[in-house]
C-alpha cells in the first residue's frame, strides 16, 4: 500500500508545465520526492524519468514513468 499511494498526489491535477524545476513532492504515501526536469528523485535516492506527460483522466492527470518510486 505505502508503494502504491506513493505514487499519487492528493488534489492535484498538476500538468507538466505547471511543476516547478526542484519542487519536493508530498505523495499521500509516506515520504516526500523531488522532481527536477523529467527526472524523478525518490526517498531513496533513485532516479526515475518522466516519459509521457499530460494524459488527463477522469479523476485527475497521468504521467508516466520508467521506474517504480519507493517511499
Amino acid at each position: 500500500t505505502d508503494v502504491l499511494t506513493y505514487h499519487v498526489v492528493s488534489g492535484a491535477a498538476v500538468r507538466a508545465e505547471n511543476i516547478v524545476d526542484g519542487a519536493n513532492v508530498d505523495p499521500i504515501g509516506p515520504g516526500t520526492f523531488s522532481i527536477t526536469g523529467t527526472v524523478i528523485t525518490d526517498a531513496q535516492a533513485r532516479d526515475t524519468n518522466i516519459v509521457v506527460t499530460n494524459v488527463t483522466a477522469i479523476n485527475g492527470v497521468v504521467h508516466a514513468i520508467d521506474n517504480v518510486l519507493l517511499p
